[in-house]
């Protein structure tokens, strides 16, 4: 549904959801008060980005906020926001079947834009759950190795490229063990991937090399290809 508030253009699934909060966000970022502490949990901050998660009607959602402090970067926002490009990379993504954040919607503003995610429940960082929750549990590492094997190769068998493909962007949701990824930014669909994409996506492995056996790592690879 596309729909205006307070200026900001928006293509968002239910409006409802920006009630409350929304026309007032800004001040809740900027300010350390009741404002901030009853709407919005800020995550991460920096001068061009802001992460926070919010609730509405009992369900958590995140929104990202861009808005780009340089010359270059305001107008090359305006004439391609970058939250617009997640958006349909997250609708390219569901197209191809891989297992991807839920997305409510996007809105722009000038140069400003924002992207709202809905949460997704019972999971964890896969970095946490290698290095904390199965730490100590080499069968529940090695069931994990096989599921990733298997998403990974979602992605090369869609012709899905993802350049930014590490395990702070990747949640498992702990029920099912499903692999889910957060943040979708930049992939691309080819319809041949180079062997130079492919093995900077299998370069993820990197990422645990220090708790895998070498032969785990071999059976991982050949799963992939």
């Amino acid at each position: 549904m596309n729909i205006k508030v307070n200026n900001w253009k928006w293509n968002i699934s239910d409006p409802a959801i920006l009630d409350g909060w929304f026309p007032e966000f800004k001040l809740s970022l900027a300010d350390s008060c009741e404002l901030r502490k009853n709407r919005i949990e800020i995550v991460k901050s920096n001068s061009e980005r802001d992460v926070f998660r919010f609730e509405q009607n009992g369900r958590g959602y995140f929104a990202k906020f861009a808005h780009p402090a340089s010359i270059f970067q305001k107008t090359r926002a305006i004439i391609s926001p970058k939250l617009e490009s997640e958006f349909n990379s997250i609708a390219l993504l569901n197209a191809s079947g891989i297992a991807v954040v839920d997305v409510v919607g996007w809105g722009s503003c000038g140069s400003e834009s924002m992207l709202i995610t809905e949460e997704l429940e019972d999971a964890e960082s896969v970095r946490d759950f290698w290095f904390t929750t199965a730490s100590n549990d080499e069968a529940m590492r090695k069931a994990f190795l096989a599921k990733f094997a298997e998403f990974l190769k979602t992605f090369l068998n869609a012709g899905i490229f993802h350049p930014d493909f590490h395990p702070g962007n990747l949640m498992i949701v702990r029920s099912s063990q499903e692999i889910v990824l957060v943040d979708p930014y930049g992939v691309v669909k080819k319809n041949i991937i180079p062997d130079s994409d492919i093995f900077e996506m299998l370069c993820i492995i990197g990422a645990f090399r220090g708790e895998i056996h070498d032969n785990d790592g071999i059976k991982f690879i050949s799963k992939v290809k």
